[in-house]
């Protein structure tokens, strides 16, 4: 072995704790990373269209005490989550998640439900209007709160606006309470006895408003109970209209709940 060779060996092994050494305090000198904020939940079908702080939609107009299906219409077309989607929709036991789990997987993500139509940003900024009193107990004489004609009237314009083929989720073809697919007597859910209302959303709202538009072809039940078999219960041209629209508008709304003001002491 050559003097340079052992010279060379020895340096770089002279070396290597020094590097070592460097590498493991620059490590501990450099300074940590800052957390990553948690994001945010966002909302899960925001609207196509969001309006900017200085745009109103619809129903923030001058003076309405209530939303209005009109204005719930107009604020769904701007929304844009409808657009050429078909409206699926439940009742007879179904619920939401089992629309959207339809609206997602069966129709491949072209299917738009209740839950679509307005975005979370559009119920914080006009649902939670105080003049509105959405989250008020109070109800009229048909046991509906407010929140329960506002439900009506967005699902009376929802029915409005859907394009294309309609679909209504039901537990099973033959209902509890009589009759068959979109057609069933509505029945008190047995797990959720105090939901039982003097109307059904879908049979006064859904299903007359969407038989009134023209822009539906068909409507189809969706068996749940048999791997969500379709069957076409009605069709334009076909069938007569069934049911005649009990107008949300025409619903007593409920009093009100205006917070009575605590009197203040009078000084001494």
């Amino acid at each position: 072995m050559t003097r340079i060779t052992i010279h060379f060996l020895l340096t770089l092994t002279a070396l290597i704790p020094h590097t070592l050494a460097g590498q493991v305090m620059g490590g501990l000198c450099q300074p940590k990373e800052p957390k990553k904020p948690i994001p945010q939940h966002e909302d899960p079908y925001p609207c196509a269209n969001r309006l900017s702080p200085s745009e109103r939609w619809a129903c923030e107009e001058d003076g309405l005490q209530f939303p209005t299906v009109e204005c719930l219409v107009q604020d769904v077309i701007t929304c844009g989550n409808v657009k050429d989607k078909s409206c699926v929709f439940y009742s007879m036991g179904a619920e939401g998640i089992d629309a959207r789990t339809f609206a997602a997987q069966d129709l491949n993500g072209q299917g738009v439900t209740f839950h679509m139509a307005l975005d979370g940003s559009y119920m914080k900024r006009v649902m939670d209007n105080p003049v509105f009193d959405i989250a008020s107990s109070a109800r009229n004489a048909g046991n509906l709160s407010r929140k329960d004609i506002y439900i009506r009237k967005l699902s009376q314009a929802l029915a409005s606006v859907c394009k294309n083929d309609a679909y209504l989720m039901v537990l099973k073809r033959n209902g509890d309470g009589g009759g068959v697919g979109i057609h069933q007597t509505p029945w008190v859910h047995p797990k959720m006895p105090s939901r039982y209302m003097k109307d059904n959303v879908w049979e006064d709202h859904e299903l007359p408003s969407l038989q009134l538009n023209d822009r539906v072809p068909r409507i189809y039940s969706v068996d749940m109970s048999n791997n969500n078999e379709r069957h076409e219960d009605w069709v334009r041209g076909r069938d007569p209209q069934t049911r005649q629209l009990t107008d949300p508008e025409a619903i007593p709304l409920p009093v009100r709940e205006i917070p009575i003001p605590i009197p203040i002491p009078s000084s001494a």
